[in-house]
């Protein structure tokens, strides 16, 4: 006989629940199997199923922590060019850039990468 859905679900929370509490070990995976009544495959597959979720939520959660990020480095290279210090300037510049993907690290650290730093229009 199958699983319930319901049955399935209270599982991979127990799943869950040990790997944040105790981690993952083969041992932890038999006690799983023993608790659950079922194969340490089926066990495995549970781990693999609540490792898929946790991955997409980082993903998620991944995208929003950028995003602040760039906001906040944004601030701080307008402070930096009012300021007129076009060293740190061009630092935050590169790192933006990486964490957008339009500059790769390795790149990065090459010499011959310039930036030109325009300075804003003077406000009335």
């Amino acid at each position: 006989m199958g699983t319930t859905k319901d049955e399935r679900e209270r599982r991979l929370a127990v799943v869950e629940q040990v790997i944040h509490e105790r981690g993952w070990s083969m041992r932890i995976e038999q006690q799983l199997a023993d608790r659950f009544g079922v194969c340490t495959r089926t066990v495995r597959r549970y781990r693999a199923d609540v490792e898929d979720v946790m991955r997409q939520e980082l993903r998620a959660e991944r995208a929003d922590i950028r995003a602040g990020l760039i906001t906040r480095l944004r601030g701080h290279q307008m402070a930096a060019l009012r300021a007129g210090r076009f060293g740190p300037l061009a630092s935050m510049i590169a790192l933006e850039a990486r964490m957008l993907g339009c500059l790769e690290p390795q790149q990065a650290a090459e010499p011959g990468v310039t930036f030109t730093i325009v300075p804003p229009p003077e406000q009335c």
